[in-house]
């Protein structure tokens, strides 16, 4: 089922940096692609996390 967000992956990732206890918003995947730690927002305006992004190393 897809799921819809706005926003840009950048805005949101910085917004989930100020609101946690977080420092990364970006991290390349295992092929190398930068990914971000959220995708957008929700139609609630909440953050929506990335699934793919890569968990720590």
């Amino acid at each position: 089922m897809p799921i819809f967000v706005y926003g840009s992956e950048e805005r949101a990732s910085i917004d989930a940096v100020k609101k946690a206890a977080i420092k990364v918003i970006k991290r390349p995947d295992e092929e190398g692609v930068p990914q971000y730690r959220c995708l957008g927002y929700t139609l609630n305006g909440d953050l929506f996390a990335n699934p793919v992004f890569p968990p720590r190393m």
